[in-house]
């Protein structure tokens, strides 16, 4: 089943970046087959609503979260689910259009999260090496902190302020935090 599923997804991707996620695509999605052929043993309705599809349910959205996180494409997230239900009915364990329809929002709901968090986390990093160091005066430099930063990134900028001191062997130095936005006590832990 996990062959047909990797062949099926490699066979509907256009682009060869998104075919060369298949095998690792096809392992994570070998949990998720076996949670829906076990509820089908239990008699499990072929219904989204029924509990016994809970854990298939959030496996498959972690699989649209790892799609996500690989930075496949939105076409290539959108042949998961016909892919998953191609190995399936190779099982002979066919789903609904209905719960196709289910599994693939929710798989399209995890790649979208993981999509967003992977801009954020970039965008946070283009910021946080965006922050200006600035010399002020000779052997005095000064950090410009101004924006929306999370501590932990604050803390690598801090860290690389540190290193420019050095660097320019400075004897004082000019920490402006006035232009943060929503300023924290772990904000000013990181900085001090």
């Amino acid at each position: 089943m996990i062959a047909t599923l990797e062949a099926v997804y490699a066979r509907s991707v256009p682009f060869a970046e998104d075919r060369a996620f298949a095998p690792e695509l096809a392992r994570e999605a070998a949990p998720i087959i076996d949670a829906l052929l076990r509820s089908r043993e239990r008699g499990a309705p072929d219904d989204a609503l029924a509990q016994e599809h809970h854990e298939a349910l959030a496996m498959i959205m972690l699989l649209g979260r790892r799609a996500g996180a690989l930075g496949i494409t939105p076409t290539a997230a959108l042949a998961l689910v016909p892919a998953l239900g191609a190995a399936l009915d190779a099982a002979g364990a066919p789903i609904s259009a209905k719960f196709a329809a289910v599994l693939g929002g929710l798989a399209i709901e995890g790649y979208v999260a993981a999509r967003e968090e992977r801009l954020a986390e970039s965008a946070a990093v283009v910021a946080a090496e965006a922050v200006p160091m600035l010399r002020v005066a000779p052997k005095c430099l000064a950090l410009v902190l101004s924006g929306e930063h999370d501590p932990d990134r604050l803390r690598d900028t801090v860290e690389r302020f540190g290193r420019a001191l050095f660097a320019a062997d400075a004897r004082a130095c000019v920490v402006d935090l006035s232009g943060l936005l929503a300023p924290t006590p772990q904000h000013a832990a990181e900085v001090f």
